[in-house]
């Protein structure tokens, strides 16, 4: 091993080192986040931070990392660690009810991710086109595997109308946010 390769390796070991650190650090925002839950009385979908988790990974770490942070997320919540809404875990939940939506993160994750890494967004307004459309991708998610534990008269009222006002909310907090987060962390 000469010199050179020895650099090279440590640059690139450094680099993973890295990408592990911030793939971690967006899974433990996830699942902090999913902590904050209101669960509504006219519907089993509660209300969390989830989703603003998801755009402001996506939309600040890429949809490389941010995939990862959700795919571990779905894969430790499935395999027991207490951290979907209300400390649920498990498979069970994954299929139940709510589990459409947890699903509907990585594909939305990987949508808003792809679009910010390509630089198809370069401005407040496109970030709120590019969330909200994310936001699109996860709530059908929801809603399709929702309609398997609700009347089809009432998939619309119990998980997506009660939603729209956070929503709106958090999409356009995170896209005011994906600035200063990009700077600070400088991805």
């Amino acid at each position: 091993m000469n010199f050179t390769s020895g650099i090279l390796s440590t640059d690139k070991t450094r680099a993973v080192a890295k990408d592990v650190a911030i793939i971690f650090a967006g899974f433990i925002t996830l699942a902090f986040l999913a902590r904050v839950s209101l669960p509504l009385p006219f519907t089993p979908v509660p209300i969390t931070l989830s989703t603003l988790g998801v755009y402001l990974l996506a939309s600040t770490l890429g949809a490389r990392r941010a995939v990862w942070a959700v795919a571990i997320y779905i894969i430790a919540g499935g395999f027991g660690a207490p951290i979907f809404s209300n400390c649920r875990f498990g498979i069970n939940f994954l299929v139940g009810i709510s589990g459409g939506y947890i699903i509907g993160y990585g594909v939305s994750a990987a949508f808003i991710g792809y679009m910010f890494d390509k630089g198809r967004v370069t401005n407040t307004a496109k970030s709120i086109v590019i969330l909200t459309l994310g936001a699109v991708i996860l709530f059908s998610c929801g809603l399709i595997q929702l309609s398997f534990f609700v009347p089809s008269g009432k998939v619309l009222a119990y998980g997506l109308y009660p939603f729209i006002p956070g929503e709106v909310f958090k999409i356009c907090l995170a896209a005011s946010l994906v600035k200063p987060i990009r700077k600070f962390i400088k991805i």
